[in-house]
Parts: structure tokens; C-alpha cells; sequence
């Protein structure tokens, strides 16, 4: 499970309906029944599992919701039914309906490693950060090898300035499972931060290796040649990271410093234009209508 979304343990793939017909509630319904009185609850399970993984399969959560909802009215006390009707209704985007689930999910059974991660992730989503770490750490308590959970604990902490613990989990959650590039590239952007460059370059090179047009490593990368004076080498990587993620404006900041720097002036003054723009920080908008203002007093220096 990532750090955007809660997960479930199956195929966690969108899907269509790929039946229109009214009856097939009722019929399932029956057939379900049947199932549980014939063949008991683990059978049950079993079947619920399996048309679950169709119908997301099959690219419609809204179907895999209706599912599991028909099989919680044979078995209301399920929290891995309320965990997986949480799922269906956050892919959806519906989020308080989802949450609700999260949380009855966890209610019914606290020891459940999933539900408290997906509530952890969806309370994170609606800015409850303190009560999403709690739930977070309690999924890591249960399940300590859950790489995904480690990573969106450090999202958490990250969120609440807790830069240290974000930076110590996400290192596990990159050791636990080196696939885990995103939390490499983020642990590797606070050590940055913590003016760590030469162990937050080797971070990124490593996710470089992985996903060479990585936005985040390419832009760090950028930004750690040009603070060391080369700003033609922090231009072949900033470029890069602007054709991953175009609407960065840091990445727009550091390429205005580095065309600046190399004496491509109205270029660097688009850059901080654009900057300027796209940023929301006050201080970077600052700095990048400062070097505008210096910019254009040099192409017009009697203006």
C-alpha cells in the first residue's frame, strides 16, 4: 500500500461493471446465504474474497462495495469486511463514508494491521495528523515488517515537523523493502535540508538508478550541483525533473539560479516568473521576484 491511499489485501486494481442486470443483488444475496448455512463461514469468506477481486478486477469498486455490503448483513462484526467496504468507498472518493468504515473496522477489532493503516492513512488525508500517527504506529506494532506503513508514518510525522522520526522512518521503510524508492527520494530531501549533500546525492543516485526521470531526485540533484558552484550540470537535471513534473516551483526557482548563473538572463526570467506563479511559500516567491527585479534592471538598466 502507498502512501496516497489506503489499502486492502487484494488486487487493488479500478474496474467496470461488467453486468447492468437489477436482479443479481438479490440472487447473490441467496447464493451467499446458502453458502454460509451449507458451507460455513470460511467458504464464505472465500467467495466474498474472490467476487471482490473480480468485480475490482474488473475495474468498479462501486460493484465490489455493493458485494461486500450484502455480505455485512450476514456478517455485521467482520472488521475485515468494514476494512474492505472502507476500500471500495475511498477508491470512489467518497472519504467520510470510507473513514466510517475505517473506523468501525478498527472498533470491531483493534488487533487488525490494515484497518488501522487505512484509517491512519484516510485520518492523514483529512489533516487528523496526531490521531493518524497513533494508528499508524499501531499498524507497525501489529505488522512490523509492513514497509508501507513505515512510509506513511513518515509522511505523517513529516506533516507534524517531526523531521527526525520522519527521516528514521522512512529510511525503514526503504530498508525493509528497497522497491520503496519514493521514501529513499524523501528521506534524501531532509537530509538535504540538514545539509547532509554528499549522503542525500548517493540517495538520489540510487533512485535515479531505479526511475531516471524521478522528479524529486532529479531536482535534488540539481539543486546540490548548483550550491556547489556548477550550475551547467544543475541544469541537465532540473530540466529533466521539469519534464516529469513541470509545475514544481522549486525546480521552476532553481532553473531561473541556474540559467542566471550561466548568463541566460531572459531565460532565468521566465523561470522566476513562473516561480513566482506556481508557489504558495512566501519566502521563495521573495527570493525569485528579487533575482526578477535584478534581471531585468540588468537587461534595462535605464528603465
Amino acid at each position: 500500500m502507498g502512501g496516497a491511499s489506503p489499502d486492502y489485501p487484494i488486487n487493488s486494481s479500478f474496474i467496470q461493471n461488467p453486468n447492468g442486470s437489477r436482479l443479481w443483488p438479490l440472487a447473490l444475496t441467496i447464493i451467499l446465504a446458502s453458502v454460509l448455512v451449507i458451507l460455513g463461514p470460511a467458504l464464505l469468506d472465500l467467495s466474498t474474497r474472490m467476487a471482490t477481486r473480480l468485480a475490482l478486477d474488473a475495474r468498479n469498486p462501486g460493484l465490489a462495495e455493493e458485494i461486500i455490503s450484502l455480505v455485512i448483513i450476514l456478517k455485521p462484526d467482520s472488521a475485515q469486511l468494514h476494512d474492505a467496504l472502507g476500500y471500495a468507498q475511498y477508491l470512489q472518493g467518497r472519504v467520510p463514508e470510507a473513514l466510517a468504515s475505517f473506523e468501525r473496522a478498527v472498533a470491531l477489532d483493534e488487533s487488525y494491521p490494515t484497518a488501522q493503516n487505512n484509517l491512519g492513512v484516510t485520518l492523514f488525508g483529512q489533516e487528523e495528523v496526531d490521531r493518524a500517527i497513533e494508528h499508524l504506529q499501531a499498524a507497525i506494532r501489529l505488522d512490523p515488517a509492513n514497509s508501507a506503513a513505515y512510509f506513511n508514518l513518515a509522511n505523517a510525522f513529516l506533516k507534524a515537523g517531526e523531521r527526525r522520526l520522519a527521516a528514521e522512518n522512512y529510511q525503514l521503510a526503504y530498508k525493509l523493502d528497497p522497491s520503496q524508492i519514493e521514501a529513499q527520494a524523501r528521506w534524501a530531501a531532509i537530509a538535504l535540508e540538514e545539509g547532509q549533500l554528499s549522503q542525500a546525492r548517493a540517495a538520489w543516485r540510487q533512485v535515479i538508478a531505479a526511475d531516471p526521470s524521478h522528479a524529486m531526485a532529479r531536482r535534488g540533484l540539481g539543486v546540490i550541483a548548483f550550491r556547489e558552484g556548477d550550475p551547467a550540470e544543475a541544469l541537465i537535471n532540473l530540466q529533466t525533473a521539469l519534464t516529469s513534473d513541470p509545475y514544481d516551483p522549486i525546480t521552476r526557482f532553481y532553473t531561473g539560479l541556474a540559467l542566471k548563473a550561466t548568463g541566460r538572463l531572459p531565460e532565468a526570467a521566465a523561470e522566476f516568473e513562473r516561480a513566482i506563479v506556481l508557489s504558495s511559500d512566501p519566502d521563495l516567491v521573495s527570493q525569485a521576484k528579487a533575482h526578477l527585479a535584478s534581471i531585468r534592471q540588468s537587461l534595462n538598466p535605464e528603465s
